[in-house]
């Protein structure tokens, strides 16, 4: 079976979290330290990631309300009978129909929702960056302590 490539980078992260549950990389099968620097890889890349998702959808979250926004402040009914439609070919333009304006304002209303849900979205991925992901960890570090061997102190009565 082929060995897969570690990189330095995580060697050491991953040698790190080793040392603070008090096991060394020696002390591991070749299998178990594979999967130890997976973990640590996985770790390495879940935060930035959330964080990351995060990010771009409190800015579409943003973008979709301001473009709704804009969208509501064109719809003021005491202004409507200024807004006209012109035909391709030049013909007098007809009156708004208050089903198109109903029509408009329910494409509005529909942006204001892609708001809310982005937003949502982004809110779920920063509590899984701050919450959720320290709360696996914790949880994975004890499923990580009862497979791999520890150091061996000596736990000798004190006189």
């Amino acid at each position: 079976m082929a060995r897969k490539k570690i990189s330095p980078r995580i060697q050491q992260a991953a040698e790190k979290y080793l040392d603070s549950i008090g096991a060394s990389k020696a002390d591991l099968s070749d299998k178990q330290w594979e999967i130890v620097a997976d973990y640590v890889k996985a770790q390495r890349m879940v935060v930035p990631l959330l964080l990351i998702i995060g990010i771009i959808s409190i800015g579409v979250s943003i973008w979709s309300f301001r473009l709704g926004e804009k969208g509501m402040a064109s719809i003021i009914p005491e202004k409507a009978h200024l807004i006209k439609f012109i035909s391709k070919t030049g013909e007098e333009s007809t009156p708004v129909n208050p089903d198109e304006i109903k029509n408009y304002t329910e494409v509005i209303m529909g942006l204001y929702w892609k708001c809310g849900s982005f937003f949502m979205l982004a809110g779920f991925c920063f509590m899984f960056a701050f919450v959720n992901v320290p709360l696996n960890r914790r949880r994975n570090k004890r499923v990580f302590e009862a497979f791999i061997p520890h150091r061996q102190e000596d736990k000798s009565p004190r006189t």
